[in-house]
C-alpha cells in the first residue's frame, strides 16, 4: 500500500539525515528488503560477517506484539537487527540491537556495532559429571547382565542355518552381540535401533541405496519383548550410525575376538593410577610439548582434557579444529535469539558428541578418506536435538583447505546420512574400563 510505504520512507528519510549529521564512517547504507521481508535500511561495515537492518513496525496500547504496518492509535518503533551473512544453509544469531523511538538509540548502537568484532567463543565445554558417571554405571549393569543372560539376543534357525554356524558358535555370536549392543543413558536398548554386522552378498557400491543386511535390530516399543533379533533387513546403510561391518571380529564367532587395540583404534593406552587427573594433565602437557610424547601420551592425554570439557587443546593434538559456531553451542550460546529452549539442549548434545569422539581416530579417517579421493571427505555426525524440520542443524566433520584439516562444522543438512559412530567415536567399553566400571 503506497501509503504505508510512504509512512516508512519518512521514518528512514528521518533516520539517515541524522546519521548524515553526525557521520559514522565505516557504514554503508542502502535501501533493501529487511530479515523480515519489509523494506527498510541494510547498512554494511569494513568488520566481517554481519550486516545490519533497521526496519520500521508499529504497536498499538492494545496490542502485544508489534506489527509491519500502521494501526490506528499506533506508534511507530524502530528495530535494529544485526544479521550474519557469511556463511549459508545454516540459522545463525540474529541479534536484535534495540527497538525504540529514538533515532539517536538506533545511531548510537550502530555506531558501538561498527567496532564490535564477532565474539569468539571459548574452544571448551562442560566437564563430565554425575550424569556421565551415572550413565556409564547403568550400561555396566546392563553389559554384565548381558553376560549372564545370553539369551538377549535371539537367533531363528534359518538364520544360524545360514550363516553356517555351529550350536556353540550362535551361542558365541549371540553373546558378543548382548555384551556390545548399544545402549540408552539408562542402559536398557535404544528402541528402533539397527546393528548393521554384514552385507548379504557383495558390499554395496552406493550405501545410499537399499539393499540386504544382516543386522542385530533392538525392539520398537518397550511393551514389545526387549530382546534383540538377529536377522536380514533390507536397509539404507548410509543411514545407520550404529555398524560393525568394518570390524566382523566383533560380532563373527569365526573370528577371533577383537583386541582392546583395534576396538579402540590404539595399542598399549591404559588410565592407570589415575588419582588426580588435573595432575596427570600437567606431566602428560609436558611430555607431548611441541609434538612430543608417544602415540599413547597424547591419546591418554586427550581423552583428559575432554574430561575436563577442554576440547579444544585435546582436539589440537591431532590438528583437529572446530568452528566458532561449534564452540558457542558447547559453550552454552544460541544460533538463533528466539530459540532459548534449545540453548542448553543443543549444548548438552554437542558437548556429550565432543567428549565421547577419539581424536585419533577423527584424524586417521580423515587422513585415510584424503588419500582415497581428490574430493575433500565430508561427513554427518548427527544432528542436534528438537528439530521437528526437514532440514537440520547437524554436527559435521570436513576436511578443510589443501592441508584436509579434520574440522568440526555445524550445517543445515536434510539427508538422514550418518557416519557410523565406531569409525569417530570411543568404544563405551574403554571408559567403563578407566573408570573402574569393568
Amino acid at each position: 500500500m503506497p501509503e504505508i510505504q510512504d509512512a516508512r520512507l519518512s521514518y528512514f528519510e528521518r533516520l539517515q539525515e541524522a546519521a548524515q549529521a553526525i557521520a559514522i564512517p565505516g557504514l554503508v547504507w542502502s535501501a533493501g528488503t529487511t530479515l523480515y521481508g519489509t523494506p527498510g535500511c541494510v547498512i554494511t561495515r569494513q568488520l566481517g560477517g554481519q550486516v545490519a537492518h533497521v526496519d520500521v513496525i508499529w504497536q498499538a496500547p492494545h496490542i502485544a506484539t508489534y506489527l509491519s504496518m500502521p494501526y490506528p492509535g499506533a506508534e511507530a518503533y524502530y528495530r535494529v537487527t544485526f544479521v550474519r551473512i557469511d556463511r549459508k544453509n545454516i540459522c545463525f544469531p540474529n541479534e536484535t540491537g534495540c527497538v525504540t523511538t529514538e533515532v539517536n538509540e538506533v545511531l548510537a548502537v550502530l555506531a558501538g556495532w561498527r567496532n564490535r568484532a564477532p565474539e569468539v567463543a571459548a574452544q571448551r565445554g562442560s566437564a563430565i559429571g554425575k550424569a556421565t558417571l551415572n550413565r556409564l554405571k547403568a550400561i555396566a549393569a546392563a553389559r554384565k547382565q548381558a553376560v549372564a543372560e545370553p539369551s538377549l539376543v535371539e537367533m531363528d534357525a534359518a538364520t544360524v542355518s545360514y550363516a553356517g554356524l555351529s550350536a556353540v558358535e550362535a551361542d558365541e555370536m549371540r553373546r558378543r552381540i548382548a555384551v556390545d549392543y548399544p545402549r540408552d543413558d539408562d542402559g536398557r536398548l535404544p528402541l528402533g535401533a539397527v546393528l548393521l554386522l554384514a552385507p548379504m552378498g557383495e558390499p554395496p557400491s552406493n550405501e545410499l541405496l537399499r539393499s540386504d543386511w544382516l543386522v542385530a535390530a533392538a525392539p520398537l516399543k518397550r511393551r514389545d519383548a526387549q530382546v534383540v533379533k538377529v536377522e536380514i533387513h533390507s536397509v539404507i546403510p548410509a543411514n545407520h550410525p550404529y555398524r560393525w561391518d568394518s570390524m566382523p571380529s566383533m560380532w563373527n564367532p569365526k573370528l577371533t575376538a577383537a583386541t582392546e587395540a583395534e576396538r579402540w583404534g590404539i595399542d598399549g593406552l591404559t588410565f592407570d593410577g589415575v588419582s588426580d587427573p588435573m595432575a596427570e594433565i600437567e606431566r602428560l602437557r609436558k611430555v607431548c610439548t611441541k609434538g612430543g610424547g608417544a602415540e599413547v601420551d597424547r591419546a591418554r592425554l586427550s581423552t583428559l582434557l575432554q574430561d575436563a570439557g577442554l576440547f579444544g587443546e585435546a582436539f589440537a593434538l591431532y590438528g583437529i579444529e572446530a568452528n566458532d559456531d561449534v564452540w558457542r553451542i558447547a559453550s552454552g550460546d544460541m544460533l538463533h535469539t528466539g530459540m532459548e529452549r534449545l540453548q542448553e539442549p543443543w549444548s548438552e548434545a554437542m558437548c556429550d558428541a565432543l567428549w565421547r569422539c577419539a581424536p585419533w581416530k577423527v584424524a586417521k579417517l580423515i587422513a585415510d578418506r584424503s588419500a582415497m579421493s581428490k574430493k575433500p571427505p565430508r561427513f554427518r555426525l548427527f544432528a542436534l536435538p528438537m528439530q521437528p524440520q526437514q532440514s537440520k542443524t547437524s554436527l559435521m566433520l570436513t576436511a578443510v583447505g589443501k592441508a584436509r584439516t579434520p574440522t568440526f562444522d555445524v550445517e543445515g543438512v536434510g539427508s538422514n546420512l550418518r557416519l557410523a559412530e565406531w569409525l569417530w567415536q570411543r568404544p563405551v567399553d574403554l571408559d567403563l574400563r578407566r573408570f573402574g566400571l569393568e
